[in-house]
């Protein structure tokens, strides 16, 4: 889930880091500088409430797409199946937008160290809450792409097509959809230094990982990242594992 007020007037340079104009809320107290940070993704409010205005208008949309199968489903019995494939549809997009909607409106409350995603330290991480894991702690890195952004000589369906213009009209964003899990020799250890609610989130205690998930960000802004985890790994003799 989010670096000083010059950074709204200008593009700035931090690390391998380069924030745009308009990803800092100036009016929104932003998580303090650590001493040598590599790596910085936070998300704003202003983005997270962007996103919430969408996702409610999506929501409002497959609502009444249910609404009114279900209402056709009644009209015209005869065809009740093809009104049922759309209902479920229908409910189905309300579940997703629903969810997007009040994660959105709860990250958009956020304010200092909870508005982090992922600080790259050079002894570990920082992630949301302000929980730090040291390098010595982590057993594996695992790096997930699950969005790219589209290559204009690859051939796409109608349906990846429209999946990349959703992801880029709700976001602003476009880029690709990143997610770090941070493998722990000890997720229980970890999670019992977990204070606040914001730290206690990230930790997948069960599975054995910290998740870190980055949204939609541009790729030049993600690619360092990458490249630094996956090389830092090799020196450290860490598990590294990208998946796209």
């Amino acid at each position: 889930m989010r670096s000083g007020l010059d950074l709204a007037a200008r593009p700035r340079q931090t690390g391998h880091m380069t924030f745009a104009p308009d990803t800092v809320d100036p009016d929104v107290p932003q998580p303090p500088r650590r001493d040598g940070e590599l790596f910085r993704y936070v998300t704003q409010p202003a983005a997270q409430r962007r996103v919430m205005r969408k996702s409610l208008l999506t929501l409002l949309f497959t609502a009444a797409l249910t609404i009114a199968a279900i209402v056709l489903m009644v009209l015209i019995p005869d065809a009740w199946w093809l009104f049922l494939i759309f209902a479920v549809l229908g409910l189905i997009g309300s579940l997703i937008w629903g969810a997007m909607f009040f994660g959105a409106r709860a990250a958009s409350r956020a304010t200092g160290d909870d508005l982090i995603d992922l600080i790259v330290l050079p002894g570990g991480f920082l992630t949301q809450g302000g929980l730090f894991t040291p390098w010595q702690e982590v057993s594996k890195i695992e790096v997930v792409r699950t969005t790219g952004a589209p290559d204009p000589a690859e051939r796409r369906s109608i349906g990846e097509a429209a999946g990349q213009q959703i992801a880029q009209g709700l976001t602003h964003l476009g880029g690709a959809n990143i997610t770090v899990n941070i493998h722990v020799h000890d997720a229980k250890a970890v999670a019992a230094r977990a204070a606040t609610p914001s730290q206690k989130l990230a930790v997948f205690d069960s599975a054995g990982y910290l998740h870190t998930g980055l949204g939609l960000r541009q790729a030049t802004v993600l690619q360092p990242l990458i490249v630094h985890l996956q090389q830092e790994c090799a020196r450290r003799g860490t598990p590294f594992e990208l998946a796209v």
